[in-house]
């Protein structure tokens, strides 16, 4: 099979035609915006072609994910196609190896896909991050923040949304809020940099845009069957965004408002937290939202200011030296002088961390990290038992539905 990167021109739509037979989506999405007015990197995707038909395809959507305030290139894989009739013979594992290395060229840090179960570790991707969904009762969302009087109880009345109108409006209102989005959440971990999609087809079709004032809004989604309100991301103030949740739910006749993708670190979840809610945690160790290291020295380059940022507030605020880190066959140094931080290639050090494709959990902060270097086999030498909790704390990860690809 001979694996390249598609031309737009060439390939296209043979490319929207193999994405339909084998993802399900339209050839008129997939050139309107999934694909076409996207961030799609024709050159870092790869398709297989064998006898100049084209059987196997594995797309890269280009992005800049937050980790804290770094901002690290990384590589959204989706589209991963092969055709029926080619299946079974082992294109995906070529196709994935080629595109891996295209990553590498094209400069990328990381790579992130949903990944069907049992298969991707296989290729070095590790879990990147637990699926929260919160789930209250439309009651329970207004209560949430309302004041306790005196004898320890919430007043039950639902109150009003905010005084400005609301303004439902299609999901290409996400492109006009990209500012807004991106100040609130400039500091959560796994969120994408907005714009992404110029028209998100992940959204498009099922969820509604509803705002009010000036850069707040919600992106919703009524599940009939469950009687619940979808929300999948809000932006502006919490408990403006609880009220117009509240009043969007009843309007439509449900009974409870699930919370999907929202930062578990965002100042509603703490809200909502603090009342009354279910939560569901996904863990999964092969599938779901995973992870890859493509450049080890890129990601802690893409890094420094914010182990700087993380050093500065913490105990080891003057320590000086240089801490080894070697992944795979990689190998880079972080040279440390007084919270300043920079970085070398290669480089030998006392003070050592080293390991296989959980290094990149240990970077995002998929967990706290000691249960990372446990779980993930990694070693520890010297002062690097001191400065793994500083340097790379547990985050809570989570990119919004709205940016996945």
């Amino acid at each position: 099979m001979l694996c390249i990167a598609p031309d737009p021109v060439k390939h296209a739509e043979e490319l929207f035609e193999l994405i339909r037979i084998c993802n399900g989506i339209p050839p008129a999405t997939s050139r309107e915006s999934y694909i076409g007015h996207s961030h799609y990197d024709w050159g870092a995707s790869q398709i297989g072609i064998i006898d100049g038909k084209m059987v196997a395809h594995y797309g890269v959507w280009g992005y800049e994910m937050r980790i804290g305030s770094a901002r690290l290139k990384t590589a959204g894989v989706g589209a991963v196609a092969t055709h029926p009739d080619f299946r079974g013979k082992g294109l995906s594992s070529e196709l994935i190896a080629s595109c891996l290395a295209a990553m590498q060229v094209s400069g990328y840090a990381m790579t992130r896909l949903s990944g069907i179960p049992n298969f991707y570790h296989r290729f070095g991707y590790v879990r990147g991050w637990v699926e929260n969904v919160y789930t209250a009762a439309v009651d329970d969302v207004a209560q949430a923040f309302l004041p306790v009087d005196e004898s320890g109880c919430h007043n039950s009345e639902m109150p009003a949304p905010p005084k400005a109108k609301l303004a439902p409006c299609p999901p290409t209102a996400l492109v006009e809020l990209a500012d807004a989005y991106n100040r609130q959440y400039r500091l959560a971990t796994g969120t994408a940099v907005r714009p992404t999609f110029l028209v998100s087809a992940k959204v498009v079709e099922h969820h509604e845009v509803v705002r009010w004032g000036r850069g707040a809004y919600v992106v919703v989604k009524v599940d009939a069957e469950a009687k619940a309100l979808r929300c999948c991301e809000y932006v502006g103030d919490a408990t403006e965004a609880l009220g117009v949740l509240g009043a969007l739910a009843r309007e439509k006749g449900c009974e409870k408002v699930l919370f999907e993708s929202v930062p578990a670190r965002s100042e509603l979840i703490r809200i909502l937290t603090r009342g009354n809610c279910d939560r569901r945690t996904a863990y999964i160790r092969s599938g779901g939202s995973m992870i890859r290291l493509i450049s080890l020295a890129k990601t802690l380059e893409a890094m420094r200011g914010e182990f700087e940022r993380l050093l500065r507030s913490s105990e080891l605020a003057k320590w000086r030296g240089r801490l080894f880190l070697g992944w795979e066959r990689e190998i880079a140094t972080l040279v440390i002088r007084g919270g300043r931080v920079s970085v070398e290639e290669g480089g030998v050090s006392k003070h050592a961390l080293s390991g296989g494709h959980a290094m990149a959990q240990l970077l995002l902060g998929t967990d706290e990290p000691g249960v990372t270097v446990e779980s993930g086999g990694l070693r520890l030498r010297g002062d690097a038992k001191r400065l793994v909790p500083v340097l790379f704390p547990a985050r809570d990860p989570v990119l919004s539905f709205a940016d996945r690809f």
